[in-house]
């Protein structure tokens, strides 16, 4: 499978298929052609779709390589399985599927034995990966025969660190289960069909090496996995001595020191006082003149390196020109027949696509990749955190809007909003700039709060919307939400991510740049819709003293002039109740809300009890959404109402609008004649605990596959997000977190001793998995 467009490694693929990215001065799909041909595959066909040309011009009909080589080009990408559809008439036995970008030593002949021994429709050659993510996770029984899969999953719906490298060996009939020209995905649907109808689906587990060069740091990593012997495999046609690999035709100078390992290619002139490190392979025909160094980093073909210039960790495409005097610095990439002049500076992270010309003693910062080392994953269970002006920069956010606005349709309204600081207005500015450089329409409602924010998106039928706040750590939170006023999905913020680390926006013409629209008082609006969900003269004729505390300027701002709108006087409190009916907490900037008296206050598992059986007793609903980690006696309480309770991820779960929620607790007490403390007592009992405990990232997928793999027939499980063990007597979850290296572990029982015992018996679980 050759026909990728490796958007991910742009700049490296702008103008290069990824099969064709030189790896030890040889394209991938030349070691992967051998590979075939050590375990006696000689035909061989390559699906084509980007760039096909230069794949047919370099391996012709492959006898140059030792094996019969045929091209079925898609004009219209069909997906993995809909491409390989296209060969059929070519595939008319066993055939293995393998991917022409990858880096492998998979014992191929073991795995067809696998595969005819246990008369499977379909093989999976599997993995073990630290951080799995970005692969698809697989889980197989004892047998090997496989029970469940996910394509790339978020950290919370990691079951196992088992996972799909893409290598498949296959009947022929599987072909057979969908249309030449249906776009079809092995991952995606053919092998959850085949697992529906409980075909013969096995997973082969390798132990060898496996590498999806997926980014420029895995592009790196693998030169060095070849040059540590981590790889098996011939990767080298010419002299190897003592950890050099040396081409033919090699002019050196002077005092030349060059340190293994390290490999430089044919035709190549060295000058003097040239020091050459471990790590660094030089392409063919490539110049590097006096007083230069070179770290760590790749270099293509028939390039030109001039005097008293440092390379430091970067990748530098065919034909690019760097004169003298130039430093380039770790993980910077040079796209192709770029011209850097003489003392330029590009720095860490820095990509630089074909055919620029970067000017003399210019300092090239403006492509630095996100600032912390969980870059990789922008998104964390919120949205995007960070530190202003450290990770995130005015330039970060206005590429951020970009990314953003490429996602959505022409010509798109958003909405946007912010906390009452510098800090958030100044990368509000900026995001705002990028999402209007993409030619849609910006609603800017000012100092906000998010529900406020929510509840526009939905009332002008806008495309999307951005909140902006400070969090108590100093950072800022950018959160994204959809059409619905709900956070975006891990799709959407894959999308995102991506076009940001790809810096490829689709900017809009001059005149196609819109102004901004400020509404600063949809607020009052705001209040106006929710007051009008209620019964306000049942709720005056109560007379209820309420006092509120709120943690921001805004809060405190609106939520005294909802209270006193609902028909209730408001107070200012310290969180003391003894002259008031109620008090009201208000934090994170209007997400979360305490309810309380007597100085006993709620949390968020007590607002979800509370607000259900508002719910029941109001009869206002056949059926409720409730995040995983909820009170399951909610369950018990929804059956006795004949009332239905559907588990969301808490990750994609949005809560209930806080004010609406003091609104209804409000309406309730005085429509019953009760006070808050007998609302509160008409609560089931229920004990809940929740800890979390240390998990390196790279530790994540193998403690949870183990969790899975433990028997235990007193126990069932459940993984609509994380891993749920539901007891007799209660049940604990465990979630990977998404921004910090632990697990969160929510435990619940019908005694608090039980809770408790359970939670720190994961605990434990999890300390001796990690620490193995």
């Amino acid at each position: 499978m050759a026909g990728g467009e490796g958007t991910r490694l742009r700049p490296l693929t702008c103008d290069l298929p990824k099969p064709m990215m030189p790896l030890m001065n040889k394209p991938i799909m030349e070691h992967i052609i051998e590979l075939l041909k050590k375990h006696g595959i000689t035909k061989v066909c390559a699906t084509l779709q980007y760039l096909p040309d230069i794949i047919k011009e370099h391996f012709g009909d492959g006898s140059e390589f030792g094996v019969d080589l045929r091209y079925y080009i898609e004009e219209t990408p069909l997906g993995t399985a809909g491409s390989v559809k296209n060969a059929q008439g070519f595939l008319d036995e066993t055939f293995v599927v393998i991917s022409g970008d990858v880096l492998c030593d998979i014992d191929l002949t073991e795995a067809i034995g696998f595969h005819r021994e246990k008369g499977a429709i379909a093989t999976l050659v599997l993995t073990r990966q630290d951080i799995p993510l970005e692969y698809g996770v697989v889980v197989t029984n004892e047998e090997g025969r496989i029970i469940r899969f996910l394509e790339k999953p978020s950290w919370a719906e990691v079951f196992s660190d088992t996972i799909n490298t893409g290598i498949y060996i296959l009947e022929p009939e599987v072909l057979n289960y969908f249309e030449k020209g249906q776009i079809f995905d092995f991952s995606k649907n053919l092998f959850p069909l085949l697992l529906k109808q409980n075909q013969p689906l096995y997973g082969f587990i390798s132990k060898c090496y496996w590498c999806d060069i997926g980014n420029p740091e895995q592009y790196l990593q693998a030169h060095r996995d070849i040059l540590d012997k981590k790889v098996m495999g011939s990767f080298w046609d010419g002299n190897r001595e003592k950890g050099i690999w040396f081409g033919e035709n090699i002019v050196y100078g002077e005092n030349c020191k060059i340190v293994p390992p390290a490999v430089l290619g044919n035709n190549i002139r060295i000058g003097n006082n040239v020091t050459i490190e471990p790590y660094t392979v030089i392409g063919d025909n490539t110049i590097i003149e006096d007083n230069s160094s070179i770290k760590r980093s790749i270099i293509w073909k028939n390039s030109f390196i001039g005097r008293n210039t440092k390379i430091r960790g970067g990748i530098i495409c065919d034909k690019t020109v760097i004169k003298d005097n130039v430093s380039v610095f770790e993980n910077a990439i040079i796209g192709a027949e770029t011209i850097v002049e003489a003392r330029a500076t590009l720095k860490p992270g820095v990509k630089v696509w074909p055919n620029k010309t970067i000017d003399e003693a210019h300092i090239v910062s403006s492509n630095l990749i996100w600032g912390t080392k969980s870059s990789k994953y922008m998104f964390g269970e919120k949205g995007i955190s960070g530190r202003v002006n450290i990770d995130i920069t005015p330039e970060s956010a206005a590429k951020l809007g970009a990314s953003l606005g490429c996602q959505l349709t022409k010509g798109a309204k958003l909405a946007v909003s912010s906390s009452n600081s510098p800090l958030t207005e100044m990368i509000k500015m900026a995001l705002t700039s990028g999402i209007l450089s993409t030619g849609h329409q910006i609603l800017d409602l000012g100092k906000a709060l998010l529900p406020v924010l929510k509840r526009a998106v939905r009332y002008y039928k806008l495309s999307s919307g951005v909140h902006l706040r400070e969090r108590e750590d100093g950072k800022i939170l950018i959160e994204f939400l959809d059409s619905k006023g709900a956070n975006i999905d891990k799709g959407m913020q894959r999308k995102i991510q991506h076009a940001f680390n790809r810096d490829d926006f689709q900017r809009c013409v001059e005149g196609e740049i819109k102004r901004v629209i400020n509404i600063p008082d949809f607020t009052e609006n705001y209040i106006a819709q929710v007051i009008e969900k209620f019964d306000v003269d049942s709720i005056k004729s109560r007379g209820l003293t309420v006092g509120f505390s709120a943690a921001s300027s805004e809060e405190r701002k609106v939520l005294p002039k909802f209270l006193n709108k609902l028909g209730v006087t408001p107070v200012k409190s310290n969180n003391k109740t003894e002259e008031c009916d109620l008090v009201v907490i208000m934090e994170n900037y209007g997400e979360s809300v305490k309810l309380g008296f007597n100085e006993i206050f709620t949390d968020d598992n007590c607002n979800q009890l509370i607000n259900s059986i508002i719910s029941f007793n109001s009869r206002t609903c056949d059926s409720i959404t409730l995040p995983l980690h909820s009170p399951r006696i909610i369950e018990e309480i929804a059956r006795q109402h004949n009332t239905k309770v559907e588990w969301a991820k808490i990750s994609s779960y949005d809560p209930f609008d806080p004010f609406e929620y003091i609104g209804r607790v409000i309406e309730y007490i005085c429509v019953n004649k009760i006070s808050f403390k007998e609302l509160l007592n008409e609560l089931p009992e229920y004990f809940w605990t929740y800890k979390t405990v240390y998990c390196p990232w790279e530790a994540k997928g193998k403690v949870i596959r183990h969790l899975m793999e433990a028997k235990n027939p007193n126990i069932t499980i459940e993984t609509i997000e994380g891993v749920k063990f539901h007891h007799k007597e209660g049940c604990v979850l465990i979630l990977p977190d998404a921004e910090k290296p632990l697990c969160k572990i929510y435990g619940e029982g019908y005694t608090q001793e039980f809770a408790e015992n359970i939670t720190e018996e994961l605990i434990e679980r999890v300390k001796g998995i990690r620490d193995e």
